[in-house]
């Protein structure tokens, strides 16, 4: 497990060298990419962590992504400090149950971006135990080359900290 973890870490960090406007990126995949952030890297028990999220269309003419009214339009993975993928809590189990139905999507133009933000991941997550997490997101989008398929843009790697101030 601690492998899988560190392996997540290492594989993104080396394909999200990509910095641009300040934003650390994932992997590009057909043209977009999609930056993960956060306002610091360590947070008391407790502590709302808020991320932001950020998909660009870098080089295609058109890109629809989906609107974030009645889902979630990211797909979230983080790995504990126990290197086990984190667990939703109850509260945020029942939160994506009820984040489900027809999309609404936005066209993005060549260069333009959509940001996002998810307050209270540690409320949504199960972020309990005190140590490192690795987190990224992964958008869905429409492929550029087979208009019938969807593609996985993924993020680079953010690593907090959570637990008591010393």
């Amino acid at each position: 497990m601690i492998s899988r973890c560190l392996l997540l870490i290492l594989l993104t960090s080396l394909v999200s060298a990509d910095v641009d406007d300040g934003l650390q990126w994932g992997p590009m995949n057909e043209g977009c990419r999609v930056s993960l952030n956060v306002d610091k890297v360590k947070y008391d028990f407790g502590e709302p962590i808020n991320i932001g999220a950020t998909v660009q269309n870098v080089s295609r003419e058109k890109l629809w992504v989906e609107g974030n009214q009645l889902r979630f339009p990211y797909r979230f993975e983080i790995y504990g400090p126990n290197s086990d993928e984190t667990p939703l809590t109850l509260w945020g189990n029942k939160r994506m149950k009820v984040h489900s139905g027809s999309l609404a999507t936005e066209l993005l133009s060549k260069g333009e971006k959509r940001s996002d933000t998810f307050s209270m991941l540690n409320r949504t997550f199960d972020m309990s135990l005190p140590g490192k997490y690795a987190i990224v997101v992964h958008r869905v989008v429409r492929s550029e080359l087979d208009p019938n398929a969807w593609i996985d843009v993924m993020s680079n790697t953010v690593v907090v900290e959570v637990g008591k101030d010393k």
